[in-house]
């Protein structure tokens, strides 16, 4: 078990050495903004590389902001409504409004798999309709999300905002996460003579290597219950393998396997933190840093319903939507113009639309 401890704490190391030169943002300051000229696509894609299905869905309620749209809500039914006398000179809003609106309300399985299928289609030839019922709004909403982050996260793009160089070093980062589970798993049977148990070693280091890569990959560290997660997890998996036996005969043991998860969760962060940004990306990320810190500094006289609804959808990103609603309520500010629903209004009631729209549209 000491070889398997060393081997961890080596491989964690390197992994950061490599973070330094490949995953280390250049350095420069913190640019202190009222408003940042970035989409949810976009600023989504700066922090995380790739922009995602959550981000489309507040580029969504960015798009209300802009006019382009309006949600309507009936005792928990929504129908999303196009605004066709607003003129869309951006290419990307373009192309999500005609894409979520596209053939009426009635689009078949069929006709969604083949334009799904079909990349190259122009969005100037698809049959529009006015509005999507609530039944159709997931499917259509998956239909416009791909193709708008198909265009945000393509290697084009990114090439502006992140350096490629470390991608192929990025692999390397994993296999040392793979080669950590395999001791910590395997070492103990053997060493016991326990091989009956070493297929079972083998499946559980698939499915820890698995469950912990896209839990890493997932998180978000602008919301602190996020990171506290983390030891919970950690703990969580301690407690399973004290009921093992194996792990509960020897003190050494369970103490090699928490220190094994903890470098291998040190080598998944430094893995999600690479590539570094070019300086491009490092001044626009530094900037949406300096935006969300400038926000709690702003004083109440100088902000307005327009401001606040303009931030909203980003705000959900960088996690202080609450804030952002906290001052609507403290300003008693009335209800945007994009939403309409039956009943008396509260921003707790938007809130809570917004939230129960997500669910139904990026639930998959």
């Amino acid at each position: 078990m000491i070889i398997s401890i060393i081997l961890s704490i080596v491989f964690a190391i390197i992994s950061y050495l490599l973070w330094l030169f490949y995953g280390k943002d250049l350095p420069t300051k913190k640019e202190m903004v009222k408003k940042i000229n970035l989409n949810p696509l976009e600023v989504g894609m700066l922090i995380n590389e790739n922009a995602s299905l959550d981000d489309s869905y507040y580029y969504l309620i960015y798009l209300a902001n802009k006019n382009y749209i309006k949600i309507e809500e009936d005792k928990g039914k929504f129908t999303i409504h196009k605004n066709k006398d607003i003129e869309i000179d951006n290419e990307i809003d373009k192309l999500f409004i005609a894409s979520f609106f596209s053939r009426g309300d009635d689009i078949s399985l069929s006709e969604y798999i083949k334009v799904l299928e079909d990349k190259s289609i122009d969005e100037s030839k698809i049959k529009q309709g006015d509005k999507v019922g609530h039944n159709s709004l997931k499917r259509k909403f998956t239909y416009a999300s791909n193709r708008v982050l198909e265009h945000i996260n393509s290697i084009d793009n990114k090439n502006k905002y992140f350096e490629k160089k470390a991608e192929h070093i990025k692999k390397y980062l994993i296999v040392m996460v793979a080669i950590i589970i395999f001791f910590i798993t395997a070492i103990p049977f053997i060493e016991n003579k326990i091989y009956y148990f070493l297929p079972l070693s083998v499946i559980f280091s698939i499915i820890y290597l698995y469950v912990l890569y896209n839990y890493i990959k997932s998180l978000d560290f602008y919301n602190k219950n996020h990171r506290l997660s983390i030891i919970i997890i950690i703990l969580l998996i301690l407690v399973i393998f004290l009921l093992i036996p194996t792990f509960r005969n020897s003190i050494s043991y369970i103490i090699a396997f928490l220190i094994n998860a903890v470098c291998s969760i040190i080598i998944l962060i430094c893995y999600k933190y690479m590539p570094k940004r070019t300086m491009e990306g490092t001044k626009l990320y530094n900037k949406i840093l300096g935006f969300k810190d400038n926000f709690k500094k702003l004083k109440n006289n100088e902000l307005d319903k327009e401001y606040l609804y303009d931030i909203l959808p980003i705000s959900y990103i960088l996690g202080f939507s609450s804030d952002v609603y906290e001052k609507l309520n403290e300003l008693k500010i009335d209800k945007p113009n994009w939403y309409s629903s039956i009943g008396r209004y509260s921003h707790n009631k938007l809130n809570r639309s917004l939230y129960e729209l997500k669910k139904i549209m990026t639930n998959i």
